[in-house]
């Protein structure tokens, strides 16, 4: 079955990874007063696309040996490519002289598998703490597949969100509870995720709005209670300026769900959100530690020219030729070898 395409969606895949990329620039030059800081939750909106699209893939599969080859093939063709090209760089960057960043084959192989986190080894790049989220949401999704619980995942999921904020807000002196949130990294964002998958409901079924509007204001109340526990958007900006941008990003659902966000589809946004997961990957590493210090330090140029006329052309082109050479045609033969195996 084809899957349908969402372009509004894909747009905003693109406008994310946008944000987290332009974030990570001002951060490494201290623009502490930069409105570019609000990029620090452009992952909370990867996050409830997610939840969407999501549901989405699995209403197309046979069954949960496809969902996890579609997953699979999907996800770990870029990441390993990404990965690789990362470690090649901090290896040549230390034999260099230019850093002293200490990296092995263990770490390498280890973030290979995603689940780096379990390993307790660091990430090779920063934006690969997302991955172990994501993968933890699609093995919660799995399971209720599996036992054909999937049609009770807004009422599973807003116990677990409504759970892990009364928890996190009134017993994280309990260390049970650091240690149950730490152990599953997914509780804290979860509210996303499921606030995502309630809009795919929404847009198929047109059904029980209202109940369902609630429970998407609850889930939002639950995830903005949630700022202080969930990544590092708290160090970056405020309670307020997270509220506001959350509530920004649920608007944009209602938005699209209504048919009101088509002016966002151009063939630049669709670009970018076709080349997003690549560029999300591999941006950081490359930026912060070689494009903006060479055309800056040696060349001459300054920030702002550096990013926009540099840095950012750069990582597309990067990112456009991991995801055309890589992502379409390795997924692709990956997904068609391990289904004629199994």
């Amino acid at each position: 079955m084809q899957q349908q395409r969402f372009l509004e969606l894909d747009a905003l895949r693109g406008f994310a990874a946008i944000l987290v990329v332009l974030f990570h620039c001002v951060l490494s030059a201290e623009l502490w007063h930069s409105v570019f800081l609000l990029g620090t939750a452009g992952v909370d909106l990867f996050f409830m696309i997610s939840g969407f699209v999501i549901l989405l893939s699995i209403q197309n599969v046979s069954g949960a040996k496809q969902f996890i080859i579609n997953r699979f093939s999907r996800l770990y063709p870029t990441y390993w490519t990404v990965v690789s090209f990362t470690f090649l760089l901090i290896i040549g960057m230390v034999l260099l002289g230019y850093s002293r960043a200490h990296v092995d084959l263990v770490q390498y192989l280890a973030n290979l598998t995603m689940f780096q986190y379990y390993f307790n080894i660091n990430n090779l790049d920063g934006p690969y703490w997302t991955m172990i989220i994501e993968m933890l949401f699609y093995i919660f999704i799995l399971i209720l597949y599996r036992f054909n619980w999937l049609r009770h995942l807004a009422l599973i999921g807003l116990v677990l969100s409504v759970s892990t904020s009364l928890l996190c807000n009134y017993f994280f002196h309990l260390s049970y509870v650091a240690v149950i949130m730490r152990q599953c990294p997914l509780l804290p964002f979860l509210p996303l995720f499921i606030a995502g998958s309630l809009f795919y409901k929404l847009h198929t079924t047109r059904t029980h709005m209202v109940y369902n509007y609630v429970l998407i204001v609850i889930l939002m109340l639950c995830q903005i209670s949630l700022f202080r526990f969930a990544g590092r958007s708290n160090y970056y900006i405020s309670l307020q300026q997270y509220s506001i941008l959350l509530g920004c990003f649920f608007l944009l659902f209602v938005l699209f769900l209504h048919g009101k966000l088509r002016w966002i589809v151009n063939p630049v946004s669709l670009f970018l959100g076709k080349i997003s997961y690549a560029l999300y990957l591999v941006h950081q590493y490359i930026t912060l530690v070689i494009i903006l210090p060479f055309f800056m330090d040696y060349v001459g140029l300054s920030f702002w020219v550096t990013v926009v006329c540099i840095a950012l052309p750069m990582l597309a082109a990067l990112a456009a030729i991991i995801t055309y050479c890589v992502e379409v045609p390795l997924s692709r033969k990956l997904k068609l070898i391990m289904n004629y195996e199994l």
